[in-house]
C-alpha cells in the first residue's frame, strides 16, 4: 500500500500528501525507491508543499525521505494535517518551513523494534536502537538547536505537543490558527479518526487523557453540521479553545482598525472618523478618501463663496479704459532735466567735433 501521493502537480509547483503508516514493510520493499524517483520527477519545482497526516512508521525509511526532501532545491513547506507523531516527525523537520494548525498534534518519542532470540541479539537490538535515537537527535538538534541532553529526555517520556507546544520548543514555525482538525475517538479511547485517518493508539505509552472519550476530540466533523446554525455561544459552550481563538483575534483586529484611524490626522473632521469607528467600522483607508472628498467639498463651497461676493461688488461692472497718467513727483521732474541738459552738453561737443 503507497503511503504518498502527488498531487496538484505543475512545471514550477506541487503538493505531496504523506498519509499513513511510514515504511517500506516486508511487501513495499520498492516503496522508498519509487518516492526517490517521483522525487527526481519534480526536480524543476520551485515550490513544494508537503501534507502530513501519519502516526509514525519505520526510522530508516522517514531518515530516507528526510534527507531526499533535505537535499531537493526547492522551497518545501511543510503542512501537519491532523497527526505527526513518531518517525513522521523526522520528514516533518526537512521542511523550510512547519506549519501545524492550533489543534493539531505532534509526538516523539524513543525508537521502538520488535526483537525474537537469545540475550546476544536483545543486545544487538538494543545498540540498534541507541544508533536510531542518535541519528533522531541529529535531526531533531539540527532543527530546534536545542540541547540533545533536553531532547533525549522528551524522547524518553514520548512527548505529545500541541501547536503552542511544539512552537516553543522550535519545532515548527508557524501556528494555523484558522484549520480546524476533525478529531474522533473510538474504541474505548485505543482508536482515533485524524481527519479521516485511522489511528491506532494502544502502541503509545502516554497518550493524553483527552484521546479517552469522543466528546472530548470531537472537535468538528461537517457531516454533522452540515445544513445546521451554529451560533456563537454554541462554539463558546462546546469548544472554548476555538471561541477564545476567534474572540481574541477579533479584539486585536478591532484594535488595529481602530489605531489606523487614529493615525489620520486631520482637524475639523473627528465627526466622520468617530463615525467610523464606532457606527460604519469603516477602515482607515475609507476614512481617508472619506475625509479628502469632505475637504474638497468645502473648497468648493468657499470658491462658490468668493464668486458671489465678487458678484454682489458689481466690479465686474467698471467700463475698461486707458489708465489715468500719473502727475511726476518733484524729484521726477528734477531728474527728468538733468537728463535733459546732459543730454543737450554731449551734443554741444559732437558738433565741436
Amino acid at each position: 500500500m503507497q503511503w504518498w501521493k502527488i498531487t496538484n502537480q505543475s512545471s514550477d509547483n506541487a503538493e505531496l500528501l504523506l498519509y499513513g503508516d511510514i515504511g517500506d514493510g516486508w511487501f513495499y520493499d520498492n516503496s522508498s525507491k519509487d518516492f526517490a524517483n517521483a522525487l527526481q520527477g519534480l526536480r524543476t519545482a520551485r515550490s513544494i508543499t508537503v501534507r502530513v497526516n501519519s502516526p509514525g512508521g519505520e526510522v530508516t525509511a522517514a531518515q530516507a525521505i528526510y534527507n531526499l526532501i533535505k537535499s531537493h532545491p526547492a522551497h518545501v513547506t511543510m503542512i501537519i494535517d491532523g497527526i505527526a507523531a513518531s518517525a513522521a516527525t523526522l520528514i516533518l523537520m526537512a521542511g523550510n518551513r512547519i506549519i501545524m494548525p492550533s489543534n493539531a498534534l505532534m509526538m516523539i518519542h524513543n525508537p521502538m523494534i520488535v526483537a525474537v532470540g537469545d540475550h546476544n541479539d536483545m543486545l544487538h537490538a538494543a545498540e540498534i536502537l541507541e544508533k536510531a535515537k542518535e541519528t533522531m537527535l541529529n535531526v531533531y538538534s539540527e532543527r530546534t538547536g536545542k540541547d540533545r541532553t533536553d531532547l533525549s529526555k522528551l524522547l524518553d517520556d514520548e512527548t505529545w505537543m500541541t501547536a503552542a507546544e511544539a512552537l516553543q520548543e522550535g519545532f515548527i514555525d508557524e501556528v494555523d490558527t484558522n484549520t480546524i482538525v476533525n478529531f474522533i475517538s473510538s474504541n474505548g479511547g485505543n482508536g482515533l479518526a485524524v481527519n479521516g485517518l485511522a489511528v491506532d493508539l494502544s502502541k503509545y505509552k502516554k497518550v493524553p487523557a483527552a484521546f479517552n472519550t469522543a466528546e472530548n476530540m470531537r472537535v468538528s466533523d461537517n457531516r454533522e453540521t452540515e445544513g445546521k446554525n451554529v451560533n456563537a455561544n454554541q462554539i463558546k459552550t462546546d469548544h472554548p479553545d476555538v471561541y477564545n481563538q476567534i474572540y481574541n483575534a477579533g479584539i486585536a483586529a478591532e484594535r488595529e482598525r481602530i489605531k489606523g484611524i487614529d493615525t489620520i490626522r486631520a482637524a475639523g473632521y473627528e465627526a466622520i472618523k468617530n463615525k467610523a469607528k464606532y457606527e460604519t467600522f469603516d477602515e482607515a483607508g475609507t476614512v481617508a478618501i472619506d475625509i479628502i472628498n469632505a475637504q474638497a467639498a468645502k473648497l468648493s463651497g468657499v470658491s462658490a463663496d468668493i464668486n458671489a461676493d465678487i458678484q454682489a461688488s458689481n466690479v465686474n461692472d467698471i467700463p475698461m479704459g486707458d489708465a489715468p497718467e500719473l502727475e511726476p513727483t518733484a524729484e521726477a521732474a528734477t531728474a527728468k532735466k538733468l537728463v535733459q541738459k546732459a543730454v543737450e552738453a554731449a551734443n554741444a561737443n559732437f558738433k565741436k567735433e
